[in-house]
C-alpha cells in the first residue's frame, strides 16, 4: 500500500512547479517518484486552472470579467442594477411585468460573445438543471431566452445574505443554524434525486433571508450523474471548475465526483459555521489545500479546535462524529445520502443517539442532555 507524501512536502513541490516554466516543470516531475508525481500533476492542473477560472475567496458566485456590456432590451424586463459579474455571466436585479404587476427578479446573462463552447455548455447545462429542480430551498428558474445573441435566465430574486452573515440565524443560535443546514441538505437531496450534484457548496451559494429561509443558488458548475455530452466536456478538456477552499478530495485529484462530494462540502461548511475555524489548520487562505489529500489523519475534531468549555462539550460526541463522517477522505466512508446526514442531525436535535454507522471509531457520545438554545456560533460573533 502506497504512502502519501505529507502536506508540507506537497505544498513545497507544488509551489516550485507553479513557478517553473513548462520545460522545467517536466524536469522536476521526472525526478519525483510515483505516486507523488501523478498526484502533483493533478494538483498542478487544478491550481493552474484556479489562477484564472475559479471562485476561491470571492463572495459573488462569478468571477470578475472586463468591460461594461449593457444588457439587451429584453421585452417585459426592466433592468435596475448589476449585482454580480464573472468571466462567463453578468447578473442583474430587474423587474418583470406580470399582468401589470412588477415582479422582482434576477437576470443572468452571458457576458457578451461566448468565449468558447465549454462556457456555452455550462450555461445551458445550468438552465436545464434548474428547469428540472422545483424545491422551496432552490432558487426558481422563471424563464430563459436569447436576445441580441445573448442567452439569459430569469430567476427569482432572493432578498438574503450568505449564510455566514445571516443575522436571522446568529441571533437565535445553534438550533436555527442546524435548521438552515437541514434546509440545504433537503435541497441537495432533491437535486440528487434528479441525478444532479451541485459541486460548489460554500457560504456565498447558500443565502438566508430575514426569516431564516434558505435558498441554494448557482448551479453553474453542477453536474449530472449520467453521461451527457454537455457535462462531460469538463473532463475532456481537462478543465476542473471548483472552489479550492471548499473542494472535496476527489475534486482536487480530478477523480469521479458523486453525491459524496456534496456531502463533504456541506459537512465542511457546517464545521466552519459551528466553530468559526477551519478543520485543516495547516491550509492557508490562498494555498492549495493539500492537507485534505492525505488518506491518513484527516481533519481535527471540532471539539478539540475550540477553547470555550460549553461549546466544546456541545460538539463532543455526536456532532464531532457527524462532521468527521462527512469529512472522511474516501467518499464510501461518508454518509450514503443527504437523507442519512439529515436523519443524524435531527436525532441529535431530539437528543437521541445518532445511527451506529454515523460514529467513526473512537468517537463516543457525550453531553447529550445539554440544552442547545443558548449558544451563538463564534463565526458570527466576529461580525455582529
Amino acid at each position: 500500500m502506497s504512502v502519501r507524501p505529507d502536506a508540507a512536502l506537497l505544498d513545497q513541490r507544488l509551489e516550485q512547479l507553479l513557478e517553473a516554466d513548462l520545460a522545467e516543470r517536466e524536469r522536476l516531475l521526472s525526478e519525483i517518484d510515483e505516486p507523488s508525481a501523478s498526484l502533483l500533476r493533478r494538483m498542478l492542473a487544478v491550481a493552474s486552472d484556479n489562477q484564472t477560472t475559479t471562485l476561491s475567496g470571492m463572495q459573488a458566485p462569478w468571477l470578475q470579467c472586463s468591460g461594461d456590456i449593457a444588457p439587451p432590451p429584453i421585452p417585459g424586463l426592466r433592468f435596475i442594477a448589476e449585482i454580480g459579474r464573472g468571466g462567463m455571466a453578468v447578473v442583474y436585479a430587474a423587474e418583470r411585468d406580470v399582468h401589470g404587476v412588477a415582479e422582482p427578479v434576477a437576470v443572468k446573462l452571458l457576458a457578451g460573445a461566448v468565449q468558447n463552447e465549454l462556457e456555452e455548455h455550462r450555461f445551458l447545462n445550468e438552465q436545464r438543471i434548474l428547469a428540472e429542480l422545483k424545491h422551496p430551498n432552490i432558487a426558481t428558474l422563471l424563464d430563459v431566452g436569447i436576445c441580441d445573441g445573448r442567452a439569459y435566465m430569469v430567476m427569482e430574486r432572493i432578498d438574503g445574505v450568505p449564510i455566514d452573515q445571516a443575522r436571522s440565524i446568529s441571533q437565535v443560535g445553534i438550533e436555527s443554524l442546524l435548521d438552515a443546514v437541514l434546509q440545504v441538505a433537503d435541497a441537495l437531496q432533491a437535486a440528487h434525486a434528479r441525478l444532479v450534484i451541485h459541486r460548489d457548496i460554500k457560504p456565498g451559494n447558500v443565502l438566508v433571508d430575514a426569516h431564516g429561509q434558505v435558498k441554494l443558488i448557482d448551479f453553474g458548475i453542477a453536474k449530472r450523474l449520467v453521461d451527457q455530452p454537455f457535462v462531460t466536456k469538463d473532463t475532456l478538456t481537462g478543465t476542473m471548475p471548483l472552489t479550492l477552499r471548499y473542494a472535496s478530495p476527489e475534486q482536487l485529484m480530478g477523480k469521479a465526483v458523486g453525491v459524496g462530494s456534496d456531502i463533504y462540502q456541506l459537512g465542511l461548511l457546517c464545521y466552519v459555521l459551528l466553530t468559526g475555524l477551519w478543520p485543516y489548520p495547516d491550509e492557508g487562505e490562498g494555498s492549495f489545500p493539500s492537507q485534505r489529500l492525505q488518506s491518513q489523519g484527516g481533519p481535527e475534531l471540532a471539539s478539540r479546535r475550540v477553547r470555550e468549555p460549553r461549546l466544546r462539550r456541545l460538539l463532543e460526541g455526536d456532532l464531532d462524529s457527524i462532521l468527521l463522517k462527512c469529512l472522511s477522505f474516501a467518499p464510501a466512508d461518508r454518509y450514503r445520502s443527504m437523507d442519512e446526514f439529515s436523519e443524524d442531525i435531527r436525532r441529535y436535535r431530539e437528543r437521541q443517539p445518532v445511527a451506529p454507522g454515523g460514529r467513526p471509531a473512537g468517537i463516543w457520545r457525550n453531553g447529550s442532555s445539554l440544552g442547545i438554545d443558548w449558544w451563538s456560533p463564534p463565526c458570527w460573533r466576529r461580525w455582529h
